[in-house]
């Protein structure tokens, strides 16, 4: 009899943990959404998202203190991923800007599809 009930346990045992890591997904996303609203602690709340994710994936243990974890560990490298990624995206958008001020008709439009 004790045989029988095991599958039933581990079903049950198996919704339990998905409905925590639901919640706490579900709480992640809010802060994300609210800090996308701020902007400015917008990466280090990715970095902290990103390091739970990561975890998810290697299939260890999450929960709230590991996105505080990942929020400690990488707040600099947000800001410095962020900076480069803005100075690349300032070289682009000035490179197709000189391409669309310095060209004809017909290159205009191949500069503004370029940025596609």
């Amino acid at each position: 009899m004790n045989q029988l009930l095991k599958p039933w346990q581990l079903l049950a045992r198996s919704i339990v943990l998905y409905y925590d890591e639901l919640f706490l997904w579900l709480l992640l996303g809010a802060i994300t959404a609210v800090a996308s609203l701020l902007i400015l602690p917008l990466p280090p709340v990715l970095a902290g998202v990103n390091y739970v994710a990561s975890r998810t994936v290697d299939s260890y243990r999450i929960g709230w203190e590991f996105f505080t974890t990942g929020v400690k560990n990488y707040f600099w490298r947000s800001y410095q991923i962020l900076g480069s990624w803005a100075a690349i995206m300032g070289l682009l958008l000035i490179n197709a800007y000189f391409y669309y001020a310095t060209f004809d008709n017909l290159l205009k439009y191949f500069s503004f599809f370029w940025g596609y």
